[in-house]
């Protein structure tokens, strides 16, 4: 889950996206599909269901949403700053991200963050914890 090939083959959108798109990416970026952008994807996938690839539209694509990037940029720069407990039935509960650390780490990298950015930055991290605690808290 490394930061290694960030935009390398992302599929973008310019159209302004609604939060369950950063959501989507922090799920993403927690069970490692976050880079899984090989442009054949959609069209193994196709094929293996035997439909045409022609009838896929855009809204059926996968990639983050130019609107997007800064988000996932800032949220790829302090995804290290988890808090999490170790469970006494073995794992770790996910509580979100350390915010004083999450706060050094930005200023560290000189990312300039605006309320937006942040609300953005919560919405992956929401997506991120939900994900790395499905099944955690039943």
């Amino acid at each position: 889950m490394g930061r290694s090939g960030f935009g390398a083959g992302l599929q973008r959108r310019a159209a302004e996206s609604p939060f369950g798109k950063l959501t989507q990416a922090g799920r993403d970026w927690a069970n490692g599909t976050l880079f899984n952008t090989r442009p054949d994807d959609d069209a193994t996938e196709a094929a293996f269901w035997g439909i045409n690839p022609a009838l896929l539209t855009a809204t059926e694509t996968k990639g983050i949403w130019e609107s997007n990037v800064p988000a996932v940029h800032a949220f790829l720069t302090i995804d290290s700053q988890f808090r999490m407990t170790a469970l006494a039935r073995g794992g770790v509960l996910v509580h979100g991200l350390d915010y004083n650390g999450a706060r050094a780490g930005l200023e560290m990298a000189g990312v300039a963050v605006t309320p937006d950015l942040w609300s953005d930055i919560q919405m992956i991290e929401a997506g991120a914890v939900g994900e790395l605690n499905r099944g955690r808290m039943q």
